[in-house]
């Protein structure tokens, strides 16, 4: 039976070495990242709402949905 922390530094020191680049290449192949800049003097409701949610992300996601469902642009 290997030693799992030889192996943890194993694949640690794997990581460092490649930078990671199948997530990178991955990310790029199938991913969209998209930025949200909110003014705190003139949206502080969007975020403190925002704040208050465990995922941001699927939070953002829903309202995305549920105004699809609906049939807005």
């Amino acid at each position: 039976m290997p030693d799992n922390t030889a192996r943890a530094r194993q694949q640690a020191e794997y990581q460092r070495r490649t930078g990671n680049k199948a997530v990178r290449k991955y990310e790029k192949e199938n991913t969209v990242r998209i930025s949200l800049i909110l003014n705190k003097n003139t949206e502080p409701d969007l975020i403190d709402r925002l704040q208050t949610v465990d995922s941001k992300n699927g939070y953002i996601k829903s309202l995305i949905r549920a105004d699809i469902a609906q049939g807005k642009e």
